[in-house]
């Protein structure tokens, strides 16, 4: 019975293995990972930032940057301005902007008493990402 039952664990550890390497599987410890790590494989984007604050005196200021890799002819970005009413975020205002290889949109606008956040979809040729501030209250 012994037998039996080691060469069943030895067949499935193979079975396991063999299956991670026609997969490619990679294992990783999740203490190796950081949040940067898991990212989507980009075409067109090479990189995208939003920045978003509310100062002292109630001007809420965006920035949106896009770059795209080299070649791209056509980049835009579109940006919402949104306020959260009891749990919902409700758009306050709309920006857009289009331009080539790479672009930029700052704007600002001032704000009533509450919590908002900025929400952007940038796109180089056909590749589209979105982006989501940090909350920021006023």
């Amino acid at each position: 019975m012994k037998v039996t039952v080691r060469k069943k664990w030895i067949i499935w550890i193979f079975s396991i293995c063999f299956v991670a390497v026609l997969t490619n599987i990679e294992c990783v410890r999740a203490g190796d990972m950081q949040r940067n790590d898991i990212q989507g494989r980009t075409v067109s984007v090479a990189s995208s930032t939003l920045s978003f604050n509310i100062s002292s005196t109630g001007t809420a200021k965006v920035v949106c940057r896009i770059q795209g890799k080299s070649g791209v002819t056509k980049t835009t970005v579109k940006v919402q301005l949104q306020k959260n009413r009891a749990g919902v975020w409700t758009t306050v205002r709309n920006w857009s902007k289009t331009g080539g290889e790479n672009l930029t949109l700052s704007k600002t606008y001032k704000v009533s008493k509450g919590t908002y956040r900025a929400v952007a979809k940038v796109s180089a040729d056909h590749e589209v990402k979105s982006l989501i501030s940090r909350d920021a209250t006023y």
